[in-house]
């Protein structure tokens, strides 16, 4: 009778956190909530867009929607400040990717989308909400796919993506490289600078983990992975005009080591040397607005993982 108790009891309070979680697709974006983050995702597979979202989001009255999140746990309306963010639309919004292949650089951002696409797939289950866009570089025949996460109870979000060679050539020296310009303190404090550490790297670390906190109110954002061929850096702004090789390398702005107080971006890379024709490669990184919990949740982001997606 206890164990039934037990399970009745398991099963009431993930329904209960499940209520507090969806995603939805309005107009060409969508949007993924859970009761400790909340997240939009552009058409063009970006973190910020124009769309109203629906009802129960706590974008307020923005002209733009990125990601907020409850990191602290304690409800949407207690604390100081009562939640965190918006982490990406404040000021000149700025949270995007750029992929390049060979010489060959594409950009999609706030303003700019080299790489067309639309999403495709949304999930809402009990343990995991997802969003899935899919693009394509015509040029070089790249299936492009981006599956976003976000887990109940959880203070990260995860981004999956798979590059997928549809030529029937091996291609060489392929970099994807994700931006954002974070302002989590700025709708509490009006101070557009952060706290910018890159706190591990590859090669001479297990992990790259760069993270901004903002320096009045000391919202946390994180950018990791486990995975051995990604690279984090802090410095420069804008998506647009991004090299990802130099990035990758930590060839200024970007810098890959040490410490700054501005209003800049953190940045993460991943190098590809070869994909060969009908091959995949998975790559995986998370956003974390709650450092502790970041530290666990790198334990999705593995080589290990990648290529269990990828099979």
């Amino acid at each position: 009778m206890k164990h039934v108790y037990f399970r009745l009891m398991v099963t009431m309070l993930l329904l209960l956190i499940f209520s507090f979680s969806y995603s939805q697709i309005v107009g060409t974006s969508g949007f993924l909530k859970t009761q400790r983050i909340e997240l939009g995702v552009n058409g063009n597979g970006t973190y910020i867009t124009e769309e109203v979202p629906p009802e129960g989001y706590h974008f307020g009255d923005a002209l733009y929607a990125g990601m907020v999140a409850d990191a602290d746990k304690d409800g949407w309306a207690e604390g100081d400040p009562a939640y965190c963010g918006d982490y990406f639309a404040p000021g000149s919004p700025v949270e995007g990717f750029v992929m390049q292949v060979g010489s060959d650089i594409y950009t999609n951002d706030f303003t700019i989308t080299e790489i067309p696409g639309f999403l495709n797939k949304y999930i809402s289950d009990v343990s995991n909400l997802s969003i899935t866009w899919h693009g394509y570089i015509n040029d070089h025949q790249i299936d492009v796919r981006q599956r976003t996460d976000i887990k109940p109870g959880r203070t990260s979000a995860f981004t999956h993506i798979t590059l997928f060679n549809r030529s029937d050539e091996t291609i060489n020296d392929i970099y994807y490289t994700r931006n954002c310009d974070p302002d989590q303190d700025v709708l509490w404090s009006g101070d557009f600078s952060t706290n910018n550490i890159v706190i591990e790297n590859f090669p001479a670390d297990d992990r790259a983990i760069v993270t901004a906190e903002g320096t009045t109110y000391g919202c946390f954002l994180g950018m990791g992975s486990l995975q051995s061929y990604a690279r984090v850096s802090y410095g420069g702004f804008s998506t647009d005009g991004i090299t990802p090789a130099e990035a990758w390398n930590g060839i200024s702005p970007h810098i890959n080591s040490g410490s700054a107080t501005s209003d800049e971006a953190i940045t993460i890379s991943f190098y590809v040397p070869t994909l060969a024709s009908g091959e995949s490669v998975v790559l995986i990184f998370a956003y974390g607005t709650l450092d502790r919990e970041l530290d666990e949740d790198l334990r999705l982001t593995t080589d290990e993982i990648a290529e269990q997606i990828a099979a």
